[in-house]
């Protein structure tokens, strides 16, 4: 019931922003939609109770740990409890204001849905419909698990705006701190790479070569992995039940189409599309490679805001009216019912903690 009122919160959101003198007029007012989604978004996954996400009553554990602990402990290495410097010493901050983990989560809901919200925001040429779509392709419910990795998507996310409008410094900033929360960030200088190379079509199929070699030859890929980053090994194990995958092959699939279609094109207007296609068709590697081998799925996870983004420039390519419109309504409902149905699994089922 929670998650539908946050529907019903984005749908009275979108009315109000656009409604004027009984006539709507779409994106009118995106600014404050999305501080108004921002906030909708925060206030549900900033007040679940710990029964909500799988990861939740871990983080919680760990607030306990973290606040009874010396900060000379804590600043001693770049790792605490097998968690990064930076998350901790966020968990540090907070624990000084409050001792209540539920503080502590509301922050990084804050900090999470408000840095999404922006980065949709300045990056989608239709950030309404691309919060829907945000919804349904699971960057909201997945942050009720991994939070502190998720924290770290949010904040590369962010950089990439500021790596397109060429502001250096700022980008580095923003990395940094998303490596010190999740050390695996370093995986989306690649992403920058891609971009650079943005104008070679040629460099395209090498990364998609590059990708279908991955599915094929993952073991190679893991052992690679296990070796250079030994802090990660106890993710690669493989004891957990291997992911099974329903409905979200479908989407798997919708995703491989909707890129290579993106790639197919060859004018002006797809040139940065053409990255996010590539990012897409990582995202959903990672996530074959995760049906067979744990955990490895969530290091698609960072280049999962660029396919809404593909999602979103994929409809302005689209010429006929008629068929451009089809295309945004019939996403839109997918994605919502999509979203609804994600909200049915056990983990998700709603509790306040108040």
């Amino acid at each position: 019931m929670v998650y539908k009122g946050l529907l019903l919160w984005m749908g009275c959101s979108f009315l109000l922003c656009n409604l004027q003198n009984g006539k709507l007029s779409f994106n009118h007012n995106q600014k404050l939609y999305m501080l108004l989604f921002a906030l909708g978004c925060m206030t549900v996954m900033g007040f679940r109770s710990d029964a909500v996400g799988y990861d939740t009553v871990t983080y919680e554990y760990y607030y306990s740990i973290v606040a009874s602990t010396p900060i000379s402990n804590i600043l001693s290495g770049f790792y605490f409890q097998s968690m990064e410097i930076g998350f901790v010493f966020l968990m540090k901050i907070c624990s000084y204001i409050s001792s209540d983990y539920f503080f502590f989560q509301f922050i990084v809901s804050f900090l999470y849905c408000a840095g999404m919200a922006r980065f949709l925001y300045r990056n989608a040429k239709n950030s309404i419909w691309s919060s829907f779509i945000f919804l349904g392709v699971g960057l909201f419910l997945t942050a009720f698990n991994g939070q502190r990795q998720m924290l770290a998507v949010m904040l590369v996310a962010n950089s990439w705006s500021c790596f397109l409008d060429k502001k250096y410094v700022k980008t580095f900033l923003l990395l940094f701190f998303a490596v010190i929360t999740h050390i695996t960030s370093l995986l989306f200088i690649g992403a920058y790479l891609i971009y650079l190379f943005r104008r070679h079509r040629i460099i395209y199929f090498v990364f998609i070569a590059g990708i279908l070699l991955s599915i094929f030859y993952y073991d190679t890929l893991i052992s690679f992995i296990m070796e250079y980053a030994p802090m990660y090994n106890n993710y690669f194990n493989n004891t957990r039940d291997t992911l099974t995958a329903g409905f979200v092959k479908i989407l798997w699939g919708i995703i491989v189409l909707l890129s290579v279609l993106i790639l197919l094109k060859s004018d002006k207007a797809t040139v940065i599309l053409r990255s996010y296609a590539i990012f897409s068709l990582f995202y959903v590697a990672a996530n074959i490679i995760g049906m067979q081998f744990n955990y490895f799925e969530r290091l698609g996870w960072f280049f999962l805001p660029f396919v809404v983004l593909a999602f979103d420039g994929f409809g302005s390519l689209l010429k006929n009216k008629i068929l451009k419109n089809v295309y945004y309504i019939g996403s839109l409902l997918c994605f919502i019912a999509y979203f609804i149905l994600s909200t049915g699994s056990e983990q998700y089922i709603y509790h306040m903690w108040l």
